[in-house]
């Protein structure tokens, strides 16, 4: 795809050398001023603006400070056939030339604008006003034409090559997405179009340090053209104002000190535009220069350059997208890859033992998770039941939860006990330098011989235990200890308690109880031990019907952190 007003010159120039047009056309409009004077004080105003306010108010374009000028006053617009001036319904009106004028009026060089005690006087080039009468500018490239002197010595290449080398370059720039093939190819067909160039390079600016860096080079024998010989003075004038710049004679244009590169280099004529996005934010160069005395370029060529330029850029853009669009892509499938690894960490089936029913739950809130929660045999017939939270979400915590996983089993396997499992976590957790995580861990261990359920607690939330009678209360909450690597000095307590027919137990993590609607509104704990008491007696069908209450509340809001729930008890009347 390209840039609209690239196939805009094709016409023009076609036109212009008697080469049968192509396209629709657009051109480029340059940058007009004012010569502003008030009182003994002169000053140039650049017209930047398409429509370029004037008036007393703070916001115009131009600020006039005299009581008699109206708020919004007059108003200059940049049109397709160059700049008109209309008054704004002002009290004392808008002079040009010394007559007021009732409507737009198109301003020529030198013309006089007096607004109460200011006089306006608007300035263009001859070059200027004559672009301004064929066509409309594209919206993000200003062209400033720089003195080109010694006319007689311009040398115009031949209508049908630049022609035919424009739509070669329209081709190449169709045919890859790749950045690296784009820019030499650009280069070579340019290098078509002026073969006079001795030096070509594109320059394009990093996102992250804002430096330019030489992405293509060329010189006029073909091949890379060796260091990029580059005139800052003319490539940060162009960038700062996202002007292109046609330079005959770059050691006697009044526009540039004669910077050392210049004069080192020997640069004699200069073409250099920007490249800019659709916003008008840059990025980069593309520069031509001439080290032969009397063979300068053009405005015409300039011209063209721009046009190259805008095309050049769209592709540019436009390679970034499919590059960006190719990195998430990779992103997704790495994520994904990861999530069929992290599955594997969980349970795949519930443990079936007699008397006693379970039931686990699992969502992350991206597409992987910080969150766990495990069933683990122990010896005797015991279960150890591991519920936990590491801080953050994404690939950092899930990386963190697989290690954590084959901790927990190790532990809970090696100690039995569930204060001494957390404590020998903890300090694996501290020996692997990990600093800036903690992980939030419930460990219980159930007998279901005589029934009795053993708890350590590292930080979590204490799991809830519902009566056979309906009442809800919390289990072990005076035994909690710091969350798991904040502090290896510390230790854990066990807490113990009977579990009878009847009773379910309900582990969980935070993202369950601060699941949030669409206005922000927290689901929190008081809800959640509502949706337990008032939940079917069976725990598998507890555990289903308080996951249902939550997503019920968030009525579609995805989950704002991991959400992890395991309810388990024994079955009876």
């Amino acid at each position: 795809m390209l840039w609209p007003g690239f196939f805009g010159s094709l016409e023009a120039y076609a036109r212009e050398n008697g080469v049968h047009p192509v396209k629709p056309f657009s051109l480029v409009l340059v940058m007009a001023y004012l010569e502003v004077e008030n009182g003994r004080k002169r000053t140039r105003v650049d017209l930047k603006e398409d429509a370029f306010l004037i008036g007393r108010k703070a916001s115009c374009a131009l600020v006039l400070d005299d009581p008699e000028v109206s708020r919004e006053h007059a108003r200059i617009v940049r049109t397709a056939t160059g700049y008109t001036i209309e008054d704004l319904e002002s009290r004392y009106g808008t002079f040009v030339n010394g007559r007021r004028i009732t409507g737009p009026t198109f301003l020529e060089e030198g013309d006089l604008v007096v607004i109460c005690g200011s006089a306006l006087t608007f300035h263009g080039s001859a070059i200027e006003r004559k672009k301004a009468r064929l066509a409309p500018a594209p919206d993000s490239v200003i062209v400033s034409t720089l003195d080109a002197a010694r006319a007689e010595e311009q040398v115009c290449v031949q209508a049908e090559a630049k022609l035919r080398a424009l739509l070669e370059i329209s081709g190449s720039l169709q045919s890859t997405l790749l950045i690296e093939e784009i820019l030499p190819r650009v280069l070579n067909s340019v290098f078509r179009i002026f073969p006079d160039a001795q030096w070509g390079f594109i320059l394009l600016l990093d996102e992250s340090s804002g430096e330019l860096i030489p992405a293509a080079s060329r010189g006029h024998q073909g091949g890379v053209a060796g260091p990029v010989r580059i005139s800052r003075t003319i490539v940060q004038q162009a960038l700062d104002r996202r002007q292109a710049i046609l330079s005959a004679d770059a050691h006697a244009d009044a526009q540039f000190d004669v910077s050392k590169s210049i004069s080192i280099y020997g640069i004699h004529s200069i073409l250099c535009a920007p490249l800019l996005k659709k916003g008008g934010q840059p990025l980069g160069i593309l520069q031509l220069h001439s080290e032969q005395k009397g063979r300068a370029f053009t405005a015409q060529d300039l011209d063209l350059v721009v046009h190259v330029a805008g095309a050049v850029a769209m592709a540019i853009e436009n390679a970034r997208l499919h590059q960006d669009l190719v990195a998430r892509e990779r992103l997704v499938r790495e994520a994904e890859l990861a999530r069929d690894v992290q599955g594997h960490f969980l349970p795949k089936s519930e443990p079936k033992i007699a008397g006693y029913e379970f039931f686990g739950y699992y969502a992350a809130a991206r597409m992987v998770g910080g969150d766990y929660y495990s069933f683990t045999p122990l010896s005797g017939g015991r279960l150890a039941i591991a519920v936990g939270d590491v801080s953050g979400k994404g690939m950092p915590a899930a990386m963190l939860m697989a290690r954590l996983s084959s901790d927990v089993r190790y532990s809970a396997i090696a100690f039995g006990d569930p204060a001494a499992a957390l404590e020998a976590v903890n300090g694996s957790l501290a020996e692997a330098g990990i600093e800036d995580k903690f992980v939030t861990l419930l460990l219980l261990v159930l007998d279901p011989v005589d029934h009795t359920l053993t708890l350590a607690n590292a930080g979590h939330p204490p799991p809830l235990l519902r009566r056979a009678n309906g009442s809800v209360e919390e289990l072990g909450a005076a035994a909690a200890g710091f969350p798991l690597n904040v502090d290896r000095s510390r230790g854990y307590r066990s807490f113990a308690a009977p579990l009878a027919p009847g009773e379910t137990v309900l582990a969980y993590t935070d993202g369950l109880s601060e699941a949030r609607d669409r206005e922000g509104r927290l689901y929190g704990e008081a809800a959640m031990r509502e949706a337990l008491r008032d939940a079917p007696p069976a725990p598998a069908s507890a555990g289903k019907a308080i996951v249902e209450a939550a997503l019920r509340f968030a009525a579609g809001e995805p989950p704002h952190d991991d959400v992890t729930l395991v309810a388990f008890g024994r079955t009876g009347p």
